[in-house]
């Protein structure tokens, strides 16, 4: 088994799929790297023939963002799995740091990073947004690997400090890990909450090792009001209507933060 896989998922035409692709098979240190996707073209097929990455067609007939990160999974044949977003850009020491924290817990079942917001393809490294996760992540300031599931919990019970693409979960303890089609958007935050009531660790690397980009396109830029519906349904099922809603309101005013 390898020890690190980049399952790149691709939809269909996209002008960041390639400089993604670059960012993975130059990273300082080499690890495996599929591309996936249930939207095949030429286009995305010519990137993984240019790059020499095998290409994978997700044909199971399921459909949905959920759907295509839970088979892109299912087929990374390693111990740690990063599932990386093709609009967004991996820093070259991302999988070097990965590998390396991953020999100080055994029982670690995810790590994750900082990370820049990418816009109109310039590095914003702060933000109330980004400070706001920092509040969140202050356990991790503390000690830099926690499995103590209450403190996990609580730090995503006020919001979602943890980007997506930065993740890499550790299949060889989470083998049939899933993200739930309860949610279209906001299905990472609730897998981490599921996860965080798991046994194993949560490690933060507390170095920006990701571009997270924001384009007119995006599907949290384009779906801004769905997504408050949906943080709204999950903070109410975590702390009531009143309370849920309150907490909902302030946390959502920093995904207006994106100048």
């Amino acid at each position: 088994m390898n020890e690190h896989c980049f399952v790149i998922l691709a939809h269909k035409e996209s002008e960041y799929l390639e400089p993604c692709v670059i960012s993975i098979i130059t990273q300082n240190l080499k690890t495996k790297a599929l591309i996936t996707t249930s939207t095949p073209c030429d286009f995305s097929k010519n990137i993984a023939k240019k790059y020499g990455i095998e290409y994978i067609v997700n044909d199971t007939g399921k459909q949905g963002v959920v759907n295509d990160f839970n088979f892109a999974y299912s087929i990374a044949e390693s111990k740690l799995v990063t599932l990386a977003h093709q609009d967004d850009l991996y820093e070259p020491d991302y999988a070097r740091c990965i590998i390396e924290s991953s020999k100080l817990d055994s029982n670690a079942i995810l790590y994750f990073t900082d990370c820049y917001d990418l816009i109109n393809n310039k590095k914003i490294g702060s933000s109330i947004k980004s400070s706001i996760k920092k509040m969140l992540l202050f356990p991790f300031f503390l000690k830099k690997s926690i499995s103590s599931r209450i403190i996990k919990k609580l730090m995503l019970y006020f919001g979602n400090p943890i980007c997506c693409p930065s993740v890499t979960i550790n299949k060889s303890l989470l083998p049939n890990f899933k993200f739930s089609n309860n949610f279209d958007l906001i299905y990472d935050w609730k897998a981490w909450i599921d996860l965080a009531n798991e046994r194993g660790s949560f490690i933060y690397l507390n170095r920006k090792l990701i571009q997270y980009r924001f384009h007119e396109v995006s599907v949290t830029s384009s779906q801004l009001n769905k997504l408050h519906l949906e943080e709204l349904k999950l903070l109410q099922t975590i702390w009531g209507n009143k309370l849920g809603k309150l907490i909902c309101t302030m946390y959502s005013s920093a995904h207006n933060d994106r100048k």
